[in-house]
């Protein structure tokens, strides 16, 4: 890291959105000197939380200007989230940093475990210097930036039910990152302080998360006042409403092929475009011959242009063996429009191969 001689030890504003996260927030006063200069590392305000035995653990988050490479300037910063005291923990947590004006996030850590054995050793995540900084006025975009830290881990944070089943779940997630971790914990009592039930079943998570990712979900909560909010949901499969939750804790999705269209139409429904460009991201890495045609079906309903184009080129590189593949039978019921399409590009490669 950088020398670190023009530091700002703490800037900003600390604000508590719930019992276990914590939101930072910058603009251009938290992040130049007197004389107009970036600091090399600038950090937040304390952020206190307690184990289930009631000892106090301090936290703070930094952003640090990373090395110089060659050339003598650095492109990238580093987002840390470092203990105060020098004791041994583990932890499992979430950052993210993002800006008022935008609804993506620059960066979404996903969830985390580390084991702090002080200040020296802290847990951080690397983003693009003009992911922030705009580069010709060397200011904060926009003049703003938040960084958000939430806790996971009930051993330490404030949101913990002081029970053994709550800390027996705490010791399966610091241990485990297995399938099982992720309905264990949504589907335990007291966990979250909002509630699904869909089509039966019961699920629990954190308001600020949702919020996070679904101006739905933001103006939903809003309209309700009790503490302890209940959500009906008839129109989702639990399977689907299940990897919601995991895109929305974990930020990714299992069995795309399976869950694509459920999980695109919920991203519809709650204004979710995390999810929707977590899915798109994730079914172009699953592209294969068994599945094409039915994502560039997927991608023409939900209008993914960047990854249909992708998934037609495919077909077309491919055609001979998705011909040969039960898949492609599907193309009798494909509609008109797309079928053109798809002979129109291999019309297209066969004369540029000619």
């Amino acid at each position: 890291m950088s020398n670190m001689i023009n530091k700002k030890p703490i800037a900003g504003w600390l604000k508590k959105t719930d019992r276990s996260t914590w939101e930072w927030k910058l603009d251009n006063s938290c992040i130049k000197d007197d004389y107009g200069l970036l600091y090399d590392s600038v950090g937040s305000p304390c952020i206190t939380t307690e184990t289930l035995e009631g000892r106090e653990i301090e936290w703070k988050l930094n952003i640090v200007h990373l090395k110089p490479n060659l050339e003598g300037e650095s492109h990238l910063y580093s987002v840390q989230l470092s203990r105060l005291t020098f004791s041994k923990i583990s932890t499992a947590f979430r950052l993210i940093v993002k800006r008022r004006s935008e609804s993506k996030y620059i960066l979404d850590s996903g969830l985390l475990h580390h084991t702090f054995y002080g200040s020296n050793h802290p847990a951080s995540r690397e983003i693009t210097k003009s992911s922030i900084i705009d580069v010709v006025s060397g200011k904060l975009i926009d003049d703003n930036l938040s960084i958000i830290c939430w806790f996971f881990c009930p051993t330490c944070h404030v949101c913990a039910n002081a029970d053994s089943h709550a800390k027996r779940i705490c010791d399966s997630l610091c241990k485990l990152k297995d399938d099982d971790i992720l309905l264990k914990i949504i589907r335990t009592s007291g966990f979250g302080d909002v509630e699904f039930r869909v089509n039966g079943k019961v699920f629990r998570a954190h308001q600020t998360l949702l919020a996070n990712q679904s101006k739905v979900f933001t103006e939903n909560f809003n309209k309700t006042v009790s503490n302890q909010k209940v959500i009906v949901i008839t129109d989702i499969d639990v399977e689907v409403f299940t990897e919601i939750l995991r895109f929305v804790y974990f930020n990714e999705v299992h069995e795309i092929e399976k869950y694509a269209k459920g999980l695109l139409a919920a991203a519809d429904k709650y204004s979710m475009e995390g999810l929707r460009q977590i899915c798109e991201e994730t079914m172009s890495a699953d592209l294969s011959c068994q599945n094409a045609v039915k994502y560039l079906e997927i991608t023409d309903i939900y209008e993914l242009e960047e990854l249909k184009k992708r998934v037609v080129e495919f077909i077309v590189s491919n055609v001979e063996k998705i011909m040969g593949n039960l898949s492609f039978l599907s193309l009798k019921v494909m509609k008109s429009s797309l079928l053109f399409g798809l002979i129109q590009a291999m019309g297209k490669k066969l004369t540029e191969m000619s």
